[in-house]
């Protein structure tokens, strides 16, 4: 499977009430100045889930919001978390009560590997698409948490040698997080714990098929 895209969103156990250029330039004295910046200006009676500051670095990107703060990239996401849980948050006295780790992997196959989940009678029907997603509850490191697989049958594309290449195949989304119902602060320490277990139950699979 190929990786697409690797995402951890990190929960606030209250909303973030400083100003957001404070906390753009506290990001930038980590990863460097060098980002497409955007303080979105919203008003502070809406929602606190609307990202109100974007930073677009080169190999990934940062959304904050008031009560959040998400990480997005297609590489390596291991020394850009550790910055933000033993820096950013300490510095700022940012506190977690959840963490959400999504991973979307890529698999060439063709429609009919799909199907074969699906019964005698749904089998011999021809699908334009299928999706699916099954959620289960685990323990993970003392905390209960969320293990959810979502395929969706579609197309990925790429460039090669000045030609836009597109194969068929299942893109497979990987969601694990800690339950909402947890009120508890997370330490730094549990967080990374945290983070390196859901980046294994990432690679495992709910669904087999072969």
């Amino acid at each position: 499977m190929e990786t697409i895209q690797t995402q951890i969103a990190f929960y606030f156990n209250t909303d973030f009430k400083k100003d957001f250029e404070i906390l753009s330039l506290s990001i930038k004295e980590l990863f460097g100045h060098k980002a497409q910046t955007i303080l979105i200006p919203i008003p502070k009676d809406e929602p606190s889930e609307i990202p109100r500051l974007i930073l677009q670095y080169d190999k990934f990107k940062i959304n904050v919001s008031k009560n959040r703060l998400d990480i997005f990239t297609s590489e390596d996401i291991t020394a850009i978390y550790q910055k933000i849980i033993y820096d950013l948050f300490d510095r700022l006295n940012i506190k977690i009560i959840r963490i959400g780790f999504v991973k979307t992997f890529f698999l060439p196959s063709k429609i009919d590997d799909l199907k074969k989940i699906l019964n005698e009678k749904l089998q011999s029907i021809s699908y334009k698409e299928i999706s699916l997603r099954l959620g289960i509850e685990i323990t993970c490191k003392g905390f209960k948490c969320n293990n959810i697989e979502k395929i969706d049958f579609g197309q990925a594309q790429k460039f090669e040698n000045g030609k836009i290449i597109r194969t068929e195949g299942q893109i497979i989304q990987r969601d694990i997080n800690t339950s909402p119902e947890n009120s508890d602060v997370i330490p730094a320490d549990k967080i990374e714990s945290l983070i390196q277990e859901f980046m294994n139950i990432a690679h495992s699979r709910i669904i087999n098929i072969k």
